[in-house]
């Protein structure tokens, strides 16, 4: 049997929209037993699956099976899914130390087409899309009068979609160092989240259009990885910012916990506190946890996606 992530195709689309519309989903495709979805829960959803989730076909001898799911090292996030939305299943890989949560059969299918249907951002994902709407038709799993929504939906501070975007891609990242070798009692604090992205499309604007929505005059530049870009927001100003949308706009994954630690820190930038030097080792081992916690996601992502 062979897995296939799905490739690219030309697509159009229209002006830009800031707003998600769920209508369609949440009028024919919510369970019976489900009273009621957050519209910016469901933004949030878009925006973690736009960064972990997978739609796959499956080719077993002449059959092809399609597909969708997200990936995590945690598992409790992907039974909240499941609990909310009330539909898919979540296993554990048999090929590694991860899980996810998988929707194969064509009645929940149909439910996931009707929730992205109309309401993707990233150009990559579209495309992906776009190529498993195709697979569907041919194996008649689209929904009954189903119409694909070409529409493209905007990164906005003013929707959830960030924050799903975030919790499957961001990072926080802080430091403390002394200013100068000659003055051990005056101390700077390194402080940044950043977001890497495979550059397939458009994803260096996107990168950049994130910047500017936090207030960051930091350029995207490349990454490491191979046709990565990164955006590293490190100013005091977009910290805030990012304070001020996370805030109304939660983490829902276990990075909610370094987004939690990494406001510390800004706190204590923001009293000036990192100059006190009894503040120095506390801060050291705070920065140290946020790091561990940044380090053992990357590698969980890396571990997931290879």
């Amino acid at each position: 049997m062979t897995i296939m992530n799905i490739g690219s195709s030309e697509t159009t689309r229209e002006t830009p929209l800031i707003n998600f519309d769920f209508t369609e989903f949440m009028q024919n495709a919510v369970p019976s037993h489900i009273k009621n979805i957050d519209q910016h829960y469901l933004e949030w959803l878009v925006g973690f699956i736009e960064g972990d989730g997978t739609f796959y076909f499956r080719k077993d001898n002449k059959n092809v099976r399609l597909g969708f799911e997200i990936s995590q090292k945690d598992p409790k996030v992907l039974f909240q899914i499941k609990k909310t939305l009330g539909f898919g299943s979540v296993i554990m890989s048999k090929k590694a130390n991860y899980w996810l949560y998988k929707v194969d059969d064509k009645k929940n299918f149909q439910r996931i087409i009707l929730l992205l249907n109309g309401n993707l951002v990233l150009t990559k994902r579209y495309v992906q899309f776009n190529n498993w709407i195709e697979m569907a038709k041919k194996k008649d799993y689209l929904p009954l009068n189903f119409q694909n929504k070409q529409i493209k939906r905007q990164v906005s501070t003013k929707t959830a979609w960030l924050s799903g975007f975030i919790d499957a891609e961001g990072c926080f990242y802080a430091n403390v160092s002394t200013s100068a070798p000659r003055s051990p009692l005056t101390f700077s604090i390194k402080q940044k989240m950043h977001i890497t992205q495979k550059n397939e499309y458009d994803e260096k604007q996107t990168l950049e259009t994130i910047g500017k929505l936090f207030f960051s005059k930091s350029k995207v530049h490349r990454a490491n990885e191979n046709f990565s870009y990164r955006i590293e927001l490190s100013s005091l100003n977009s910290h805030q910012q990012i304070r001020n949308y996370l805030s109304r706009f939660k983490l829902k994954t276990n990075k909610y916990i370094s987004f939690c630690r990494w406001l510390r820190i800004l706190t204590v930038r923001e009293k000036h506190d990192h100059l006190i030097e009894a503040n120095l080792s506390k801060l050291q081992r705070l920065c140290s946890v946020i790091n561990n916690d940044s380090k053992e996601l990357l590698e969980k992502h890396k571990n997931i996606t290879d």
